[in-house]
């Protein structure tokens, strides 16, 4: 308002033109606010928004200018009604880019790290761009040569902008445009060659150049600036995400080539070979599997739906089974994904073995209960029948269908044992004491060609039935002994494992040991290996189901050739709370 009065405006006008001037800062900031410009400039989008900003904010100005000028007043009606819109215009316009670029980004700079080493960069660009419209203004005559090199300065604040992203350019263009329009207003420079009328215009125009395009420029750097780091944290993210997922990934193009792979460290066995960037992936497979990929490829590029297979990789060691996912991508590719699930389907083969144990368990122990009742009548009469007897005929015969009812029943026990069915009397025992009673009755048993050892390296106390463990050593001397038919060894050890408080017994033998195809069956109800009349196939399956009713486990190593060694885990008690008298 003062400066307005100060060079001679009207008072009512000039009282009014800087209301009008108040007016169109706070639009102009409401404008900024409402479409989110960003003071550091970094955007593209930040300058088309103070671009369409400045275009439209002076409007506010000059409509506040337009009432002001219906007011009747001899002093005022001199200005004329349309006098100076278009100039008025340019230099609010011209104002705000000029001021606002600059205010707002070193704002939003000084709170940022390495504050001093931008301001001394901007001191030096600003120095540099005023040395150079130094000589362009003070050095130079007033001509078209002049304004060329004027123009020149544009490389310097292109430079800042290149440096220093939008700071630099601002305050480049800031300066240089200050500079100029206080040289072109006094009388200097190289605009004075340019006609009294068109003059401000030239030097606006000069002053536009030189704030909007480093400025513009500055914001395209800064935006790249900021994709690129963008882009390196997300490929960071990627790469830990990848080095961190057990699973080869394989991006394949349309044309089943690939385009880029990775494998992680450790799983160089997912795939037989591991193919170059621009083979055919298919080629990294073993041909079973290349037609089942070739479908699941199909689909999900033409259906666009994942699909996987499974497929088996033959091993040096042994066959391993992979899976294989493909899914579409976003940019036509397909990302292939490979998993070693060998360790799941062996899971998943022990859950079908143990279901199929259960079920076979249930069958048995409800089919044991009610032969057990039909075998209690048949062995009462036959006793009866021998009793009452007259001939020595008759009783020879009621003693065999005895027997015969009596070995019926040994086999129900089994059945009942395996199924987890028979009733227990648990008591505190020590395995090696159990060992060492049941010692001299299995050596009678075996024979002396096979040599039986025991060992104890601690005390292993467990709460168990006497009889079902006497039942499982009994039933695994026999195996090793039908397995050992020139002799050998049989060494039953037991020990505790006081970390995972567990007892241990062991029985190895030195027979003549069992397949992965034996081994997998071995404890299926009624599965042996032996001739007919020699087993039931229920001696590992009793073992097996006292062992589970006992609350432990049981473990098979055996080699073809080397033997087999069974491993039989119990729950451990605490020595203190076993009585000295079970020894």
């Amino acid at each position: 308002m003062a400066h307005r009065i100060s060079i001679g405006y009207p008072g009512i006008g000039g009282h009014l033109e800087a209301v009008g001037s108040g007016f169109e800062a706070w639009v102009g900031g409401a404008l900024l606010r409402r479409y989110g410009l960003r003071p550091e400039f970094a955007r593209l989008r930040d300058v088309l928004i103070l671009a369409k900003t400045a275009a439209v904010a002076p409007f506010v100005s000059m409509v506040v200018s337009w009432i002001a000028r219906r007011i009747p007043s001899s002093e005022f009606e001199q200005l004329g009604f349309m006098s100076g819109w278009q100039g008025w215009w340019r230099m609010n316009a011209l104002g705000v880019l000029v001021v606002v670029p600059v205010a707002l980004a070193w704002q939003a700079r000084v709170r940022q790290p390495g504050r001093a080493a931008a301001i001394a960069g901007g001191a030096a660009a600003v120095g540099l761009a005023g040395a150079v419209l130094t000589t362009a203004v003070f050095a130079m005559a007033p001509s078209v040569t002049g304004i060329t090199f004027a123009y020149s300065v544009s490389a310097v604040a292109l430079v800042a902008a290149l440096r220093l992203g939008p700071v630099g350019a601002c305050s480049v263009g800031a300066a240089g445009s200050l500079f100029v329009a206080l040289a072109t207003t006094h009388g200097y420079g190289p605009f004075q060659c340019v006609p009294q009328h068109e003059r401000h215009a030239a030097a606006q125009i000069f002053a536009l150049t030189l704030v909007a395009v480093p400025l513009v420029i500055g914001a395209l750097i800064a935006e790249r600036t900021e994709s690129a780091r963008l882009w390196a944290r997300s490929e960071w993210a990627r790469q830990g995400l990848l080095a961190l997922l057990p699973d080869a990934t394989v991006r394949v193009g349309a044309d089943g080539c690939v385009l880029a792979m990775h494998v992680p460290a450790g799983q160089e066995l997912l795939l037989p070979r591991q193919p170059a960037t621009g083979a055919r992936f298919e080629t990294c497979l073993d041909p079973a599997a290349r037609s089942q990929f070739a479908a699941a490829f199909a689909e999900a590029v033409v259906g666009n739906r994942p699909e996987s297979i499974e497929f088996a990789m033959p091993r040096p060691g042994g066959e391993r089974f992979g899976e294989l996912r493909c899914v579409l991508a976003d940019d036509g590719a397909v990302l292939v994904v490979v998993r070693d699930v060998t360790s799941r389907r062996a899971l998943e083969a022990q859950l079908r073995h143990s279901q199929k144990l259960e079920a076979v368990g249930l069958l048995a122990g409800g089919v044991a209960h009610d032969f057990n009742n039909l075998l209690t009548v048949v062995l009462g009469n036959a006793e009866e029948i021998g009793r009452v007897a007259d001939t020595l005929q008759l009783r020879g015969l009621a003693a065999e269908i005895a027997d015969a009812a009596r070995r019926g029943a040994d086999l129900t026990r089994q059945l009942l044992a395996f199924s987890r069915q028979q009733a227990l009397a648990p008591e505190a025992l020590e395995l090696g004491d159990v060992v060492e009673r049941l010692a001299p009755l299995l050596r009678r048993l075996l024979g002396r060609a096979i040599v039986v050892e025991t060992a104890s390296a601690q005390p292993a106390w467990v709460r168990a039935d006497r009889g079902q463990i006497e039942q499982v050593l009994m039933n695994l001397a026999v195996n090793a002994r039908d397995a050992m038919p020139n002799g050998g060894r049989l060494r039953i050890a037991t020990g505790g494992d006081a970390v995972a408080g567990a007892a241990e017994l062991e029985v190895a033998d030195t027979g003549v040991g069992m397949s992965a195809a034996v081994r997998a069956r071995a404890f299926e109800p009624f599965f042996t290996t032996k001739e007919v009349g020699r087993g039931t196939g229920l001696g590992l399956a009793t073992v097996y189901g006292i062992v589970q009713q006992s609350g432990g486990t049981v473990a098979i190593d055996s080699v073809p050739g080397a033997g087999t060694t069974v491993r039989i885990r119990l729950p451990a008690i605490v020595p203190s709370a076993a009585p000295a008298a079970t020894r």
